[in-house]
């Protein structure tokens, strides 16, 4: 499963130093940490994966690196993944274009996922 986490517009392989059969590491700001009282304030929005964020936007901003915060999960659901609910064949192929940009840094890659959103 872990093979499958991303974020987006990050390159996948980086996340897999902190996210792997071994290790679970999140990298939260040192202020956090060290502070006497975190209070949080929940804002009720609607969210596509999570039904309902309250302080979930919090965990977010907490975190120190891009890299170390899952996102979502490669694919559609019905491939094992949460990205999309539905394999879509154009979804999928968005996908691993940007991927692949991320990998490589070859903007190339950027000309066919622009030309393929419209």
């Amino acid at each position: 499963m872990f093979r499958k986490f991303r974020v987006t517009n990050y390159d996948p392989r980086k996340m897999l130093r902190f996210h792997n059969p071994g290790n679970n590491i999140y990298i939260i700001d040192k202020s956090v940490l060290e502070a006497d009282v975190v209070i949080q304030l929940p804002k009720l929005k609607t969210h596509g994966k999570a039904g309902i964020t309250c302080c979930l936007k919090n965990s977010v901003g907490i975190n120190g690196q891009k890299d170390a915060l899952v996102h979502h999960l490669k694919g559609s659901r019905q491939t094992g993944g949460d990205a999309y609910p539905y394999f879509n064949l154009f979804k999928w192929m968005n996908e691993n274009l940007y991927e692949r940009k991320e990998k490589t840094g070859n903007k190339i890659y950027s000309v066919f996922i622009q030309s393929g959103s419209d």
